[in-house]
């Protein structure tokens, strides 16, 4: 059912894909009301439009598809009020206030319900998870400072930065593809894309051995690896010690570029 996948992808993302309306942003609560639970935990719910997520300071969230657009966030009592929830012009960011004992962010959740989004981030230590596949025209995933994003995702343009120990990993269909790892930060993707631009720096690893591209351009450099499955078209250069792994899916063409102990194998 896939095969025909990238002929008509574009046309069907652009139909799927709908404008948001930021009129009621977070910033003026439409609705906010609090909920004590069992266990001395508060439930605080938020309403408002969004098309960007940021999440971070330990927090866990959970990010599920709904028509309407709204945030929970449990905490306990003591602490509820020390979780920021704010959106400026439809961005909304989740965090908690600066000098509040991290520890106690175990005990922090956020459940996001969106009907869609442009950008998702996590940083400090967040950690993320998308639920179920989201389909968007264009998308940028962004991890830092070791937070985390699980989650599948259908793109036409799909971008996704990991630094600082960050890590996504979940399975991709895009038409063009850009994945970028750097200072020992992870990228684990399972799916297809037509089009791929792949780089990794500083210790850092993109695991696409079972992401299938037609046409990938590969740059490891600094002790960083990639592999990945290749369709039709590689060209790789490895530098500085970087590793470069391409599995072939058939006859492909390849260019090669290797330096300064960098390494570039066809499988």
């Amino acid at each position: 059912m896939r095969k025909h996948f990238f002929g008509i992808m574009a046309c069907a993302f652009l139909a799927a894909c709908s404008t948001k309306d930021n009129s009621n942003p977070i910033n003026n609560i439409l609705k906010s009301k609090d909920i004590e639970l069992n266990n001395n935990i508060i439930q605080k719910e938020y309403l408002g439009d969004f098309s960007t997520i940021k999440v971070g300071t330990s927090i866990n969230a959970e990010v599920v598809k709904s028509d309407e657009e709204k945030v929970i966030i449990y905490a306990p009592k003591e602490i509820i009020d020390k979780v920021l929830v704010e959106n400026t012009d439809g961005n909304l960011s989740i965090r908690i206030k600066p000098q509040i004992n991290l520890y106690s962010t175990r005990y922090i959740n956020a459940k996001i319900f969106a009907k869609d989004f442009k950008a998702i981030t996590a940083n400090s230590s967040a950690d993320i998870v998308v639920r179920p596949t989201f389909t968007q025209n264009q998308l940028s995933i962004s991890v830092s400072s070791s937070g985390s994003i699980k989650g599948d995702f259908e793109a036409n343009d799909l971008h996704i930065q990991t630094s600082s120990s960050g890590d996504y990993s979940g399975n991709i269909w895009a038409l063009n593809l850009i994945a970028d790892a750097s200072s020992s930060g992870d990228i684990t993707l399972k799916g297809q894309s037509k089009n791929a631009i792949l780089k990794t720096s500083s210790s850092a690893d993109i695991k696409a051995k079972k992401l299938t591209v037609e046409n990938a351009e590969a740059k490891a450099s600094s002790s960083g690896s990639i592999e990945v499955s290749v369709s039709k078209r590689l060209v790789a250069d490895a530098n500085s010690s970087g590793e470069i792994i391409a599995y072939k899916k058939g006859e492909i063409s390849v260019e090669k570029t290797q330096s300064s102990s960098g390494r570039v194998s066809v499988r």
